[in-house]
């Protein structure tokens, strides 16, 4: 890979190597936001603390390589305003085809803000937005690569309007769009405080990724954070799901396929709304979805897909707090007012047929319900069935459980602390 010479030499480093432009302060990582470096590779060499380095401000379109080298990226800082031009928010503000993202530890947080842009918010801790094919004949964002990367701190958000899409990782994938999640973890905690009056929004919060209509795998990873979607008012839909919050197509080529192998979730996922008012939308509906692995698979005039193998729900609860009739149905959308689920919350009609699961596990004591604290399943214990097999957390103290059961690799994932109790950590 060829080195930006013009760059290095302008801040008189030293220490440049073949994968790029080499990243040891702050004043060098800044060099991630120039518009002219967006398909340069970087690679870190040190701990980066931006603690005095104000809002963050991350590269559009990026299409290089970010190495990470193991180190760790602390206090940066995202906020979302009230200008389209600030709608996608992460690291990395999007990030286009075969950029690979790798290798380090993303400490983030929020300043608050509630007079955000009314168009929607695509909030990521590493990339906000996988945007679709645009104008001047750009493609779509492909085969792009997040490995190895640990997310840690909160991402909240106060009054909304429109759409809010907020993920872990990726905040949202547009039509089109593929990405690859590998031996990733996410102990951020997710929040959505909305208290907008007579508004009409779409809210999805997922653990790894807010939404995606593209084409997505999470393989080896975790995510253990707490996920809270909550509004008091307008109408609404609030997705909420360990890993992803929702997914739907809309034609043949859109994707809304994902796949989930050999990963957990271990956080509370909770959709709450705590209205009498703002239940009925013309022509539409009003619903919270909750899920273990995934809030809400819906579709369109084709159907979504997903495809979870060898995994685990851990969750401590999983909830769609509702105060008013939760078990409404919407016509032929085969869905409740509230609806929630130790995998899956909730899964259209015409999304039905897309649901293939195997070899999965929920525990024992996971509470559900529409209202707090919940209670512990009732159904069918079924491995290759949409709720999972139930296991007790004795079961998971057992390392060849992981290993000869669930089929997880020992080279990847380390059992090292589950007799005592603890879960499984990556490698």
């Amino acid at each position: 890979v060829a080195v930006d010479t013009s760059a290095t030499k302008a801040l008189g480093l030293l220490d440049v190597t073949n994968a790029g432009i080499r990243i040891s302060n702050p004043n060098e990582f800044a060099l991630l936001g120039d518009v002219s470096k967006k398909d340069k590779d970087f690679a870190l060499s040190s701990d980066i603390d931006l603690e005095d380095s104000g809002i963050w401000i991350g590269p559009e379109n990026y299409s290089g390589h970010f190495y990470g080298n193991g180190y760790t990226i602390k206090n940066l800082v995202l906020q979302p305003s009230g200008s389209s031009s600030n709608r996608n928010l992460g690291l990395f503000k999007s990030v286009r085809s075969n950029a690979e993202i790798k290798d380090f530890t993303l400490e983030v947080s929020t300043v608050n803000e509630t007079s955000i842009y009314a168009g929607g918010i695509f909030f990521g801790g590493v990339v906000g937005t996988l945007p679709t094919a645009g104008t001047g004949g750009v493609a779509a964002a492909t085969n792009v690569i997040i490995e190895k990367v640990v997310v840690k701190g909160t991402l909240a958000i106060g009054g909304t309007n429109d759409y809010l899409d907020i993920g872990g990782v990726i905040g949202v994938m547009e039509h089109g769009t593929s990405v690859e999640i590998k031996r990733c973890v996410s102990e951020l905690d997710i929040a959505l405080n909305g208290t907008a009056p007579n508004t009409k929004t779409f809210c999805s919060f997922g653990g790894l990724v807010g939404t995606t209509t593209g084409i997505l795998l999470i393989e080896n990873s975790y995510a253990t954070g707490t996920i809270n979607v909550y509004h008091n008012s307008g109408d609404l839909m609030l997705r909420a799901g360990g890993f992803v919050g929702s997914t739907w197509k809309g034609s043949a080529a859109d994707g809304g396929f994902i796949t989930i192998n050999n990963s957990y979730t271990a956080g509370t996922i909770i959709a709450e709304k705590n209205s009498t008012t703002g239940w009925s939308v013309s022509g539409s509906y009003t619903e919270l979805s909750a899920g273990g692995f995934l809030g809400s698979l819906s579709g369109d005039a084709n159907d979504s897909t997903i495809t979870i193998s060898n995994s685990a729900a851990l969750n401590g609860s999983v909830l769609a707090l509702c105060s008013t009739s939760p078990t409404t149905t919407y016509g032929s959308f085969g869905i409740t007012r509230a609806n929630y689920g130790r995998l899956i919350g909730s899964v259209f009609n015409n999304a039905a047929s897309g649901v293939s699961v195997s070899g999965n596990i929920a525990l024992e004591s996971m509470k559900l319900g529409y209202t707090t604290p919940g209670s512990t399943f009732s159904g069918t214990s079924d491995a290759n069935g949409r709720e999972g097999e139930t296991v007790t957390a004795e079961t998971l103290k057992t390392p060849g459980y992981w290993t000869t059961t669930l089929n997880w690799d020992a080279n990847i994932w380390d059992f090292s602390k589950v007799s005592t109790g603890s879960l499984p950590t990556l490698k």
